[in-house]
């Protein structure tokens, strides 16, 4: 994921100008049986600081691991 510089503000002030980022996300699935699905999401790997909005940090890296089942 890629942003490049905004505002923060609606005034658009050189005090509200905010940086880019770029993130680097990771995800993979294995089918365990045709049934179960093994999932795994690695997000922000090089836990990059950065901000949405103008003075709210957003979390570090972060991992979410799932298990679903289908019936067929």
């Amino acid at each position: 994921m890629v942003s490049g510089d905004r505002f923060g503000a609606a005034s658009n002030s050189e005090a509200s100008r905010m940086g880019g980022y770029s993130l680097v996300n990771l995800n993979a699935s294995w089918a365990v049986t045709p049934q179960w699905t093994l999932a795994a999401r690695l997000n922000n790997l090089t836990d990059k600081r950065y901000e949405l909005v103008q003075g709210y940090n957003t979390p570090g890296s972060n991992l979410f691991v799932s298990l679903s089942y289908s019936a067929l």
